[in-house]
């Protein structure tokens, strides 16, 4: 009785550990990517066949790699370069 008790609690303890490792990294994290493959994705469209607009943001932030990007990054860009943009009239945004 007692032994069944301690695997029980011993189980219990290893799922509340597995959890907490969940909230600290692993769906957040994922959901995070998630978000930046959009963000990364509506850059792409706005821009020409080239990348061009990726490419100046990556040289902005001093990225070899749009998987180094981080969403706050990306949001800011694309307030700067889009919302700015259509306000001034500088540049016509597809």
């Amino acid at each position: 009785m007692k032994l069944t008790k301690f695997i029980a609690d011993k189980i219990k303890l290893k799922k509340q550990a597995m959890n907490t490792q969940l909230r600290k990294g692993g769906v957040f994290e994922a959901e995070d990517a998630q978000k930046r493959d959009e963000l990364i994705k509506f850059i792409s469209e706005h821009g020409d066949r080239y990348g061009s607009i990726l490419v100046e943001f990556m040289e902005k932030y001093h990225l070899h790699a749009l998987k180094h990007a981080n969403r706050k990054q990306l949001q800011e860009f694309i307030y700067q370069r889009f919302h700015d943009y259509q306000k001034n009239n500088a540049e016509p945004v597809r």
